[in-house]
C-alpha cells in the first residue's frame, strides 16, 4: 500500500487550528523543509568590500576614517609635480627616492601615479586652499585626459 502525499508551500508556520484540522482528515507530518537565500562565501564578502580611499586611514577609536598624513603628503608631492609639468615617469621617480610606497609596498610606476590621479582629484581640496585647488585641478585633469 502506497501512501498518499500532500506538499503545501508554506510563508509561516501552521497555527494550531490548521494542524489539528489536517490529523482529522488522517494527514501526519513526516518532514520539515527549509530554504533560505544563498549566504556569500567569505571570498565573496572580501570581494564586495570597498577599499579605504587613498589618503584615508582608519582612527584609532575605529569609528570614522580620517586622513592618512604620509598619504597626504604624497598627493600633496603629485599635485605640485604636476602642477609643474613634470611627467608621471618623474612623478614616480621622485617618490621612490624619497621612499614613498604605495600600500602594496612595491615601487611606484607611471601606472599607479595615473591610478592615484582621480583620487587626488577628488581628495585635493581638502589639500590645498580652495584658490591653488582650482588651478592644480585643470592641470590634473588634463593629465587625466
Amino acid at each position: 500500500m502506497t501512501h498518499e502525499r500532500w506538499r503545501e508551500p508554506v510563508s509561516t508556520l501552521p497555527s494550531p487550528e490548521q494542524w489539528a484540522a489536517k490529523e482529522i482528515e488522517g494527514w501526519h507530518p513526516v518532514a520539515i523543509e527549509w530554504t533560505r537565500e544563498p549566504q556569500p562565501s567569505a571570498e565573496e564578502a572580501r570581494q564586495n568590500q570597498h577599499p579605504i580611499p587613498y589618503g584615508l586611514r582608519i582612527s584609532a577609536d575605529c569609528s570614522h576614517l580620517e586622513v592618512d598624513p604620509i598619504e597626504k603628503e604624497v598627493m600633496t608631492l603629485v599635485i605640485a609635480m604636476i602642477a609643474g609639468d613634470h611627467p608621471l615617469s618623474k612623478i614616480a621617480a621622485e617618490l621612490n627616492q624619497r621612499e614613498f610606497r604605495p600600500r602594496r609596498g612595491t615601487e611606484w610606476t607611471q601606472v599607479s601615479i595615473f591610478k592615484l590621479l582621480p583620487r587626488i582629484v577628488e581628495f585635493g581640496p581638502e589639500i590645498m586652499s580652495q584658490a591653488a585647488w582650482s588651478s592644480s585641478k585643470k592641470d590634473l585633469l588634463a593629465a587625466i585626459t
